[in-house]
């Protein structure tokens, strides 16, 4: 979706919009929501929007513009013939405030990422930029314990000056934006400590950051280092819902797998919220065999008794498959294993039914498990890169994943790390130095 589209609708709203508040004689007399969708699209008209939008997020504001203009036209059209001014339903209240909200949503995230972020350069003594961004490729796990992790990366930036960036995660703030399986960048949506160092000084920021890569395979690489955990799959929910409620939206759903010192394994649940806060729960928490039912799949809690409901995306049409009937029977000991069968050639499982036999042959209560026949073709790469995902064999580690210890060099490679220009102090010279965001690269 191109940023005409955007535009075209956002501008051919607003005359509707006022339309309906000039029927009400003042903007203030006009209903609640009909203002607030004023001002909504007063921001939207800011052109910086247009250029850090993510598609998806253009697409919603898209179809959310559209709806908002259809309540309009349906509210002011149905009372041709009579004073309709007076006459306002609540059930139009109650739709376009959903819309507003979503829109909303879209707006704060948009607007935070374009004042959140700068690029990171290095500069020589007389304020002469020298290279490009800086590329750092070896990344190493320094301190860890139960609060938080220190990571470093090293590389060498122009003339071969060694750089040195230095991160502290605390424990439960390695959060990210993920709601693209394509994705070569990790937000973290917490401030930490980072350290930018050479050999004539360094400077320590207090700041959020954003970390770019190359591929979308060193990224992965990068959640699994930081992680120091297994990834089993990962899919992309259309939504989720607990208990009824719409919780998250477009997001990347992960199966991790954690070993403890004592050798006992947790496997979860991950993804990110509406509300920007990460959700991490148990396998063990669910029931073993979730239902599926068309595109979805509802997992039930064991204590509580609540689903919580996950939507997929269906396959191209023509190309459905029937979802496989698992063969092997809980509490069976003659299970010959517990994968799923392959589908017939030629027909395309859906994410849901891929989704439901992964968190199957993932869960704890599964004895008898063989991580290699997992399908994770959701991911959106080709068979040929799933090594970089499919857990290792304990005899035979996989070369496409470093090793999770801190001697480890098997790193993914990082094109760009950007720090915002605000909330940093620095120490000794002033080598390093952050762009503003309106510097080109």
């Amino acid at each position: 979706m191109s940023g005409f589209e955007i535009v075209g609708v956002i501008v051919s709203a607003v005359p509707i919009v006022a339309k309906v508040i000039k029927h009400f004689g003042t903007q203030r007399n006009a209903p609640r929501q009909v203002e607030r969708l004023s001002r909504i699209l007063a921001e939207l008209q800011d052109d910086r929007l247009q250029r850090f939008a993510k598609p998806e997020e253009q697409k919603i504001i898209h179809d959310m513009v559209n709806r908002c203009t259809d309540i309009l036209e349906r509210e002011t059209g149905s009372q041709k013939g009579r004073v309709w001014k007076f006459f306002w339903s609540a059930d139009a209240e109650r739709l376009l405030k959903e819309h507003n909200d979503e829109l909303e949503h879209e707006l704060e995230r948009i607007l935070r990422r374009m004042h959140m972020f700068a690029v990171l350069y290095l500069q020589n003594p007389y304020g002469q930029r020298i290279g490009e961004k800086l590329k750092l490729k070896t990344l190493t796990i320094l301190e860890r314990d139960d609060t938080w992790r220190r990571i470093q990366y090293v590389g060498r930036g122009p003339g071969g000056v060694e750089i040195r960036i230095t991160h502290r995660i605390p424990r439960g703030n390695i959060w990210f934006e993920d709601e693209d399986m394509e994705d070569r960048s990790v937000s973290f949506l917490e401030p930490h400590d980072i350290t930018v160092q050479n050999a004539e000084g360094y400077k320590v920021y207090r700041a959020y950051s954003l970390y770019e890569f190359g591929t979308v395979e060193h990224r992965e690489l990068f959640l699994v280092s930081v992680r120091e955990r297994e990834l089993l799959g990962r899919y992309c929910a259309d939504k989720i819902w607990e208990k009824g409620e719409l919780i998250a939206q477009q997001k990347v759903v992960r199966l991790w797998k954690k070993k403890a010192s004592d050798m006992s394994q947790k496997t979860t649940l991950a993804f990110i919220g509406r509300d920007e806060k990460p959700y991490e729960r148990p396998l063990v928490d669910f029931r073993r065999s979730p239902a599926l039912r068309a595109d979805r799949v509802e997992l039930v809690d064991v204590v509580r008794g609540t689903n919580t409901t996950f939507e997929f995306r269906p396959p191209p049409k023509g190309q459905q498959g029937k979802a496989p009937k698992a063969k092997w029977k809980f509490g069976s000991s003659k299970s010959k294993g517990s994968a799923p069968p392959t589908p017939d050639a030629g027909a395309v499982e859906s994410d849901a039914a891929l989704f439901k036999a992964a968190f199957e042959a993932s869960h704890p209560s599964t004895s008898t498990w063989n991580p290699q026949a997992l399908p994770l073709s959701p991911t959106g790469f080709e068979p040929a890169d799933f090594k970089a995902f499919a857990p290792a064999r304990a005899s035979t580690p996989s070369p496409c994943l470093p090793d999770l210890v801190p001697s480890s060099s098997r790193a993914p490679t990082l094109s760009t790390l950007s720090i915002p220009s605000a909330d940093f102090s620095f120490f000794q010279d002033r080598t390093f130095r952050l762009a503003s965001p309106t510097e080109k690269d």
